[in-house]
């Protein structure tokens, strides 16, 4: 196996590495240089073995004097991606030659089979659905209770408008979201839009009782899936169940396509019940953190 190089933002061939994205096996749009770019305003770098047969992006930052690695908004894993399976061999080299000038490692990988020496590692849940089938058989793994808040909904006269402006969707989305997330990425959330759109379909998605937004949404779509990224609802919207009608109706759209329809996760209890709701199946990824004093130190504040 050969060892791995750390290539600086500007080092880094687009193309070459986009391709790879591409072609990897464990493909996600987290990955390509335009999505990381606008998420994390191109402060990244990434190790490389071979000809970008296998490559790392390390997103990465520094306060108080400490660098760290972390994990970067709206952008559920990273990892290893490669033109063949990523072994437990591959993971532990790349995660081996993390330099130690990043104090703190903190980040979400796609696999990790084995434990990795020097490693803290908690298995996460990510919810999909398989679009391919007809809505019909998509609808019919709805539980009761998504069937009824659809049916709330629509009885309600909610309509949908999947074009919203990006500044009314962030503060909406900024206002009513459970957390502090959006607001202080704003700009994270507009160089994406803007990203995106170049490079996949992009719905930026209201729900409207009447005139008034009730519920938000933010959907990336490329050819392999349908990554809803961002969500909120108003407390109008939660009484009418606005969000069960917004995703039943991106579900209806794509259907019978050859699509994944990923929830990006959530540890929220009531998001993890809505999203099992709609039929959704769990798809494992991984926490990992790499153990030091400074993490100790950390994971106690």
């Amino acid at each position: 196996m050969q060892s791995s190089q750390l290539l600086a933002r500007h080092q880094i061939d687009d193309q070459v590495w986009d391709q790879t994205i591409t072609d990897s096996i464990n493909r996600r749009i987290y990955g390509y240089t335009w999505y990381l770019d606008a998420v994390t305003d191109g402060k990244w770098s990434a190790l490389i073995i071979g000809n970008y047969d296998f490559i790392m992006p390390l997103v990465h930052r520094s306060k108080c004097g400490i660098s760290y690695i972390y994990q970067p908004f709206i952008t559920q894993q990273l990892g290893v991606f490669g033109l063949q399976q990523c072994t437990g061999k591959v993971l532990g080299l790349f995660l081996k030659s993390i330099p130690w000038k990043y104090h703190i490692v903190d980040m979400n990988i796609m696999e990790c089979k084995n434990s990795i020496s020097r490693f803290f590692i908690q298995k996460r849940q990510n919810h999909i659905i398989d679009l391919s089938p007809s809505y019909q058989a998509i609808s019919k793994n709805y539980n009761r209770n998504t069937r009824r808040n659809i049916k709330s909904a629509t009885d309600a006269s909610l309509t949908i408008n999947l074009g919203i402006d990006t500044q009314q969707f962030i503060d909406f989305q900024s206002q009513w979201e459970p957390g502090d997330f959006t607001a202080p990425n704003r700009h994270h959330v507009e160089q994406l839009v803007t990203a995106a759109t170049g490079n996949a379909d992009v719905i930026v998605g209201g729900v409207f009782d009447g005139s008034e937004l009730v519920a938000t949404g933010l959907f990336i779509i490329d050819n392999q899936r349908v990554w809803f990224l961002l969500c909120a609802s108003n407390e109008k919207g939660k009484d009418k169940k606005a969000m069960f009608f917004l995703i039943d109706h991106i579900l209806q759209r794509y259907a019978t396509n050859a699509l994944i329809f990923d929830f990006t996760g959530s540890n929220i209890p009531s998001i993890i019940q809505r999203n099992h709701g709609f039929g959704a199946v769990i798809e494992n990824f991984y926490y990992i953190r790499r153990k030091s004093l400074l993490s100790k130190i950390k994971s106690l504040l």
